[in-house]
């Protein structure tokens, strides 16, 4: 991009150039314009991302302790 673009055409390239998998977590968030909503987006989708991965953590646990295995 031409340093001549604004804020809101840059935050606009990071997010088109954000990698599938990240914009799947990103789907539930508003359409960030500024870098302000743009961190505040990246924090939120950092802890959704941390939540899931604990819960995988967690699951398998759970099947294991109760004496089955995970379910199809």
């Amino acid at each position: 991009m031409e340093y001549g673009s604004d804020e809101e055409q840059l935050v606009g390239r990071i997010v088109m150039n954000l990698h599938p998998t990240i914009l799947v977590h990103a789907a539930f968030l508003e359409r960030p314009f500024s870098l302000r909503e743009l961190l505040s987006a990246v924090g939120l989708i950092e802890e959704k991302v941390s939540v899931l991965k604990e819960r995988q953590k967690i699951q398998p646990a759970r099947a294991t302790l109760s004496g089955r295995g995970p379910r199809d």
